[in-house]
């Protein structure tokens, strides 16, 4: 009845999860899908204004090349190395000088200290990470939306032998342990699957595993009736 009632519990979690996944992801596809579409403007204004003052450019070609600038910047986004444009330097005067820094959006962090030199390339990098904010809002959405779909395909059976174990154990566990118990699991499925479940702590040191939070090991006695 205790295992029952635990697959119960573990299935509506997942579900209910993966539910708020869905819904953030939705709103974070609009909020990034707004965003893109001002910063469309923003880099079409900037053709327009420095660009078509020496190209005599019609407006399908600005509108183009804006387009072509937006798409580069969610491969920018997902392959350059984003920490670079963390870091700000800026001269203010000969004597004063302030360093910023300033992580890109969701998930690079927002501002943060101050101190140093250096200015003009430091302008640029700041502007770019500002352009990348609607990519990294976009990305974000998709990892919510990915996140979901892996809970909604959760292994309710064998993710609840897992947690029971781990439960159980009141410390961590080692792979060898959890898998020598449990030989017909697909190790790296379920790990996969068991990365989204909040609480769930896998263990970087030697010997490598498994461990919980005391709130998830609280969750599992209510919902075995413990």
């Amino acid at each position: 009845m205790k295992s029952l009632a635990l697959r119960e519990w573990l299935s509506k979690k997942t579900k209910q999860e993966a539910g708020l996944c869905y819904l953030g992801a939705a709103g974070l596809f609009v909020v990034g899908g707004f965003v893109v579409y001002v910063t469309y403007w923003i880099i079409y204004f900037f053709i327009w204004l420095f660009v078509c003052s020496w190209l005599d450019l019609s407006n399908q070609m600005v509108s183009i090349l804006s387009g072509i600038v937006t798409g580069l910047l969610f491969v920018s986004y997902f392959f350059d190395d984003l920490d670079s444009l963390e870091e700000y330097e800026f001269e203010t005067g000969p004597d004063v000088r302030m360093k910023v820094k300033i992580a890109g959006a969701l998930g690079h962090g927002w501002a943060a200290g101050f101190m140093g030199p250096k200015t003009s390339r430091s302008t640029i990098r700041m502007f770019a990470s500002i352009l990348l904010i609607g990519p990294g809002i976009v990305a974000t959405a998709g990892r919510l939306l990915q996140r979901g779909r892996r809970l909604r395909k959760f292994d309710v059976d064998n993710g609840s032998r897992i947690l029971t174990a781990l439960s159980k154990a009141g410390k961590g566990v080692s792979f060898a342990d959890l898998f020598q118990k449990y030989p017909t699991m697909r190790p790296q499925t379920i790990l996969e699957q068991l990365r989204d479940i909040d609480g769930v702590v896998f263990l970087s040191t030697e010997p490598q595993g498994l461990t919980m939070t005391d709130s998830l090991r609280e969750e599992i006695a209510d919902a075995a009736g413990e």
